[in-house]
């Protein structure tokens, strides 16, 4: 563990690009793993591919981390985070802890506006200048390479689902819409991979983030990237790669956008007559503070792109959101539990 840690910190203090090869490399391991998932935990499709859906662990605590953003600071946070005098990735290497993150690992957000209004300005001179979008994409792939860390080192621990901003081909299919917030976000992106990297890189980015899961039940809870826009069954979730409505359903909802009910059938359908102690989280949309509610309160979005808000569950708890969802930024030295 000694080893991965120094790794891992390595990233955090890494100020230039990483090598194309190197990131190629680590992209074709971490594909491997997601295309081999615990088939107890992620159920294979009518294809016998890694399904959309992950079965977590019921015996230990599962840690909820909302949207990223090429935030790789608050992965850090996250891995020294102490729970019950232990870190986040000491009890990963026990098998003692569970992480699900939420997706959304590309695209810095409000305190990078000016860095996206520049970057389209490099797009738009044919990226003769490309300082910007340079200091981004180190950070968008810093993040991945901690992601995938992760991953490839606690396949059955740590969880990635697709978010919305999971989309490197900016593409208008497939469950995915392309991406523009401060400038043209998606586009630049695409077009900046194009002109600089090598299609084999472009094609690993792509095959990431067609092999990452949506959907994650726990003991009492559901977790994606947003609100359920309708009502899917687990068959259905686990087939997402066969129906684009899955994907973009579970990945692009935003507030007053769900059917009636979609929240609480997806509850019931899961865990029963017990659905009323249980909660659906989700980030997707940003909130003012720590959490917000929806869906006759059933429904959690706690991502604040200000904070690095996470939620710690245990089994055999209620959850008690005002305890349970912590701000890593306000933590230092925290002890949970």
């Amino acid at each position: 563990m000694k080893a991965l840690d120094e790794q891992l910190t390595k990233i955090f203090r890494e100020d230039n690009i990483l090598d194309e090869s190197f990131i190629t490399d680590f992209l074709i391991n971490v594909n491997k793993v997601l295309s081999l998932e615990n088939e107890f935990l992620r159920p294979r499709d009518n294809m016998n591919n890694s399904g959309g859906l992950i079965f977590l662990d019921k015996n230990i605590d599962t840690i909820l981390v909302s949207d990223i953003h090429s935030r790789v600071e608050f992965l850090k946070n996250l891995i020294d985070f102490k729970v019950n005098g232990k870190t986040v990735l000491q009890l990963l290497s026990e098998k003692k802890i569970q992480i699900v993150c939420v997706g959304d690992l590309y695209h810095s957000e409000i305190n990078c506006k000016n860095r996206w209004l520049c970057a389209m300005e490099e797009m738009l001179g044919g990226f003769k200048f490309h300082n910007s979008i340079d200091f981004e994409f180190n950070e968008n792939i810093k993040t991945l390479h901690f992601i995938s860390l992760l991953k490839i080192n606690f396949p059955e621990n740590f969880h990635f689902l697709k978010g919305n901003h999971e989309n490197i081909a900016n593409e208008n299919i497939n469950g995915n819409l392309p991406f523009g917030k401060f400038s043209k976000e998606g586009l630049i992106v695409k077009l900046f991979l194009e002109k600089f990297y090598s299609k084999e890189l472009f094609k690993q980015l792509y095959i990431f983030e067609k092999k990452l899961p949506i959907v994650a039940v726990g003991n009492n809870f559901v977790v994606s990237h947003s609100e359920p826009r309708n009502f899917h069954s687990k068959e259905e979730i686990i087939n997402y790669n066969q129906n684009p409505d899955v994907i973009f359903d579970f990945t692009w909802t935003g507030n007053n956008e769900a059917t009636k009910n979609s929240v609480e059938n997806i509850l019931k359908h899961f865990f029963s007559s017990n659905y009323n102690y249980s909660r659906y989280f989700a980030g997707h949309r940003p909130v003012p503070d720590m959490y917000s509610l929806r869906a006759n309160n059933f429904f959690v979005q706690f991502h604040n792109p200000l904070k690095q808000n996470i939620v710690i569950i245990s089994p055999g708890e209620d959850i008690s959101l005002d305890k349970n969802i912590v701000n890593l930024m306000e933590t230092k030295g925290y002890r949970y539990g």
